[in-house]
């Protein structure tokens, strides 16, 4: 059996996982997606689920869409189906059926790669410091209106995603 573990040049040329970057996007603009253009509701299922072998199966899901779950102990949060890294668990909850729209999850890998390519930038609250007469630079927007590079990922993609926020969000 092959070792299927990737190689520190496969991971370095891997896209970072742009999950946690959605579901932090999502909370931002106050918008899961789970209502259609129209207003209908995309669907969910609530009930008694289980994760077994990593994976939680359940009927109404395309393969690649999002769906959010609800009242997990250990998976509480955005997926794509299939997902196959969950905790194994039974629990009583809400699955969230999303209609992501490509655009947004484009901007959302965008994110990841950004916050990637920043890493060392976003880190600290400074982009500079220097001792003897100290100085520093504070991360965020400077006088003339140009972004330090330490400014959050909120300015960097805000203008972006602008066009999905909701005024208010009724879910946690």
């Amino acid at each position: 059996m092959a070792d299927e573990t990737p190689t520190a040049e496969e991971q370095a040329t891997q896209a970072p996982d742009p999950i946690p970057w959605m579901e932090e996007a999502m909370r931002y603009v106050n918008n899961r997606f789970d209502r259609r253009a129209d207003g209908s509701a995309v669907g969910s299922a609530s009930g008694a689920f289980t994760v077994s072998g990593g994976t939680l199966a359940i009927d109404g899901l395309a393969s690649g869409q999002y769906f959010w779950l609800e009242g997990s102990a250990l998976n509480d949060g955005l997926h794509a189906y299939p997902d196959t890294q969950m905790a194994d668990e039974s629990f009583e909850g809400t699955v969230v059926f999303l209609a992501v729209p490509r655009a947004f999850s484009s901007i959302c890998a965008e994110i990841a790669q950004w916050n990637e390519d920043n890493a060392d930038a976003v880190s600290g609250p400074y982009q500079s410091e220097s001792f003897g007469g100290y100085s520093y630079t504070m991360a965020g927007t400077s006088s003339n209106g140009n972004e330090t590079p330490a400014a959050a990922w909120q300015s960097h993609f805000g203008a972006r995603l602008r066009p999905y926020r909701k005024l208010s969000r009724d879910w946690v």
